[in-house]
């Protein structure tokens, strides 16, 4: 399963997956509300989806996905487990869930615009941990700060780094709450902790 990069549109992701048992399972996972009037909303989505030419009509067959499209789908139906990252930077602060499976590649959803979703995925090479861990690891040297958290009911389901102007990491690790120095492998290596604390939790 092959996808770069490929952002759509919550209308967009409403038509591609309302039928798909999986979705309210997902939506509920990342919190997001099920819309009032769903038919509306998926077919508004089906709409922009013809114009960007990502959804065929073709009689008498009837509708066929892109390729692209129909992978970016499967792989929001991948993950067990969402977890929230928000990162501050130069911008103003960025929301993303990023999604973990056993054995699979990580998910990453993230919010290029209002209303607007950007679905990638990071191949995990059999260590979903380490991945995910490389991830944020990644965001840790770009951004001031990244937030991580888990909506379980676990002690260690959240933590936050800050990066100072000198570039000085202090974590901030939610099992006590106390601010500690930190390095960005120790950082990375608080997130495979988290990672893999999660993927032992039911779904």
């Amino acid at each position: 399963m092959s996808v770069d990069s490929l952002r759509l549109t919550f209308a967009e992701l409403e038509f591609g997956l309302e039928r798909s048992p999986g979705w309210a399972v997902t939506r509920r996972r990342l919190g997001i509300a099920e819309p009032a009037d769903g038919s509306a909303v998926a077919a508004a989505g089906l709409a922009s989806l013809i114009v960007r030419e990502l959804v065929l009509a073709s009689p008498p067959e009837g509708l066929s996905m892109s390729p692209e499209l129909g992978a970016a789908l499967a792989l929001l139906q991948l993950p067990s487990h969402w977890l929230d990252v928000a990162c501050t930077g130069e911008d103003g602060t960025l929301g993303a869930y990023v999604g973990l499976a056993e054995d699979a590649p990580i998910v990453v959803l993230s919010l290029a615009a209002p209303g607007v979703f950007e679905v990638r995925a990071v191949e995990s090479g059999g260590d979903v941990p380490a991945a995910f861990a490389q991830v944020i690891g990644g965001l840790v040297s770009s951004t001031k700060s990244v937030l991580v958290g888990y909506r379980g009911t676990e002690a260690n389901s959240r933590f936050e780094v800050l990066r100072g102007s000198d570039g000085e990491l202090t974590l901030y690790d939610h099992v006590d709450s106390a601010p500690a120095l930190a390095t960005k492998e120790s950082v990375v290596a608080r997130a495979s902790a988290l990672a893999a604390a999660v993927l032992q939790t039911a779904a």
